[in-house]
């Protein structure tokens, strides 16, 4: 049997191309016209085109996105600027606030030195920020000007103190300076009773405590000022305020030198760069008495007496008691000097003079002076006057002015003659009798 030979292979160059069969591509009975772009398209892919891949579409595809909307640049810079707006806002919130703070302690500092320039940089510094925080810091400006109103007779300072206290006693419970620039105003009153009642809503403070002493001292009840005192001391050791009233408290009721002049001496130490003027006068009066080297206090003396920022009537004490020193030493001069530089009227200066040398002459206690002019007079040196008052006549008026000569044209008057007096008969000549 013959076998079948296979048709001979074409050569390769021969081989007619084949349709390429797609799996995935309907059947042509489905409805599709032979006719239709879907299948030109497929016709042409297959038959080779550009890219030569084959497009696979399953039906499944997402509907495409709709084209991006850009932004309007106005609404852009909008943004911004509210970004921007708001982080100015909180920045400035918050600077505000810290700047409070500082504001806050540094005027708690100042006002712990009892000066007459720490209350005035206390007030100084809160000025700005008592409409921002109007319990806290109008509190504290209310206590500074308080004193100053206590203290150096700023009656200004008394009245601002007065409207800048209306909403911390309004507040519950009122607020610690608030109370405490109360009890100040009441007592440059002369408002005991007030100005009790008002430290004593802060129990256990040592800046109440010593105006609860000044309270005592005021009311002559020497023994109820040493309690409070001793407390103060005992809350805040270094609370030059307590300790200047507490050395005036056990050097008048104790008679108690020793402990006085150490409540001094610290009372000066922490008053920082200026002279507390009750610590000043307090060792002024010690040296008077002979209980402390009268180099001891004429120092600080003397730098209170030449002291800018220290009232004018301060000073002028302050001047005072440094003359009654110079005499207690025998300097006359020195005394002199100290008076004229007070810068005293007349009457003033007369006064001082005098009472410089009765406190020259004191003894063993020490015993102020009465009937002192204001330019004299110190809320920091409140001994009650003992000595009996010196009465000083202001300086006599000026002669008055010569009478204006007559006018010309009339004669001048003449004056009557005087009558000539008899002569005496002379002793021994006897007259002759007529008969």
């Amino acid at each position: 049997m013959p076998k079948r030979r296979d048709p001979e292979p074409k050569p390769p160059d021969e081989i007619e191309d084949a349709e390429e069969f797609d799996p995935y591509a309907a059947p042509d009975e489905l409805g599709e016209p032979a006719s239709s772009p879907a299948r030109e398209k497929r016709g042409r892919t297959s038959q080779g085109g550009a890219t030569g891949d084959v497009e696979l579409d399953f039906g499944l595809g997402s509907a495409p996105q709709p084209p991006r909307r850009s932004i309007p640049r106005a609404a852009i810079i909008v943004a911004v600027v509210v970004v921007v707006a708001i982080a100015l806002f909180t920045y400035r919130a918050v600077s505000r606030k810290k700047a409070l703070r500082t504001a806050i302690g540094q005027a708690e500092t100042d006002v712990r030195y009892d000066t007459a320039d720490g209350y005035r940089k206390a007030a100084a510094i809160l000025a700005p920020f008592a409409g921002q925080d109007p319990v806290e810091a109008a509190g504290l400006r209310a206590f500074a000007l308080g004193m100053l109103a206590l203290d150096y007779r700023e009656a200004a300072g008394g009245d601002e103190a007065e409207t800048l206290l209306v909403k911390p006693e309004r507040a519950d419970p009122i607020p610690r300076w608030a109370s405490l620039a109360r009890a100040a105003l009441a007592l440059s009153k002369g408002e005991a009773g007030t100005a009790m009642t008002a430290a004593s809503r802060v129990p256990g403070d040592p800046v109440a405590g010593m105006l609860e002493g000044r309270i005592a001292l005021a009311a002559g009840n020497l023994e109820a000022a040493l309690e409070p005192l001793h407390a103060a001391a005992a809350a805040e050791p270094a609370l030059p305020a307590a300790l200047a009233v507490h050395g005036d408290a056990v050097r008048r009721a104790k008679r108690d030198a020793r402990a006085a002049q150490a409540a001094y001496t610290r009372a000066l130490a922490s008053a920082g760069e200026h002279v507390h003027a009750r610590a000043a006068f307090g060792l002024a009066k010690l040296a008077l008495t002979g209980h402390l080297p009268p180099a001891d206090a004429t120092g600080p003396l003397e730098r209170l007496a030449a002291d800018a920022t220290t009232p004018p009537n301060e000073r002028a004490r302050a001047a005072l008691h440094a003359a009654a020193l110079a005499l207690r030493a025998g300097d006359r001069a020195r005394a002199t000097s100290l008076l004229d530089g007070a810068g005293l009227d007349p009457r003033a200066r007369a006064w001082a003079e005098l009472a410089a040398g009765l406190e020259a002459a004191t003894g063993r206690i020490y015993h102020a002076v009465e009937g002192a002019p204001a330019p004299l007079l110190s809320a920091s040196d409140d001994d009650p006057p003992e000595l009996a008052a010196i009465a000083v006549e202001p300086p006599a008026p000026a002669p008055a002015p010569k009478a204006a000569p007559a006018k010309a044209g009339k004669p001048p008057t003449k004056a009557a003659a005087p009558k000539k007096k008899a002569a005496a008969p002379k002793k021994g000549v006897r007259k002759p009798i007529r008969r």
